[in-house]
């Protein structure tokens, strides 16, 4: 286990050294390739972006629905139209995830 861990140097050695252990069990399921960690990377940075962008949706649709509840309506004289902001929203929840190319 020493020679292995001497010979590939891993950047986090535990991991490392259970994954050795269950390869010589016959147990190990094989390591994650250069290829696959990096699209893990770009899955997790994709699932972090839409979680911070549900948060703001979230919080975007709670302000609304405080104000509609307060009783703020807007004058009968104003002509000014919320339905921009609607589509915009609507366009960021409808908005496609970008397919990921193997590698």
């Amino acid at each position: 286990m020493v020679a292995e861990l001497l010979l590939n140097k891993p950047q986090e050695p535990i991991p490392h050294i259970v994954q050795h252990l269950q390869d010589i069990q016959g147990k190990g399921t094989p390591s994650l390739t250069k290829e696959e960690k990096s699209e893990l990377n770009l899955l997790r940075d994709e699932v972090e972006k839409l979680r911070s962008k549900a948060k703001q949706i979230k919080s975007k649709s709670m302000v609304k629905r405080d104000e509609s509840d307060s009783g703020s309506k807007k004058a009968e004289g104003d002509s000014s139209d919320d339905s921009e902001g609607d589509d915009e929203f609507l366009d960021e929840i409808n908005e496609p995830l970008s397919p990921l190319k193997n590698q």
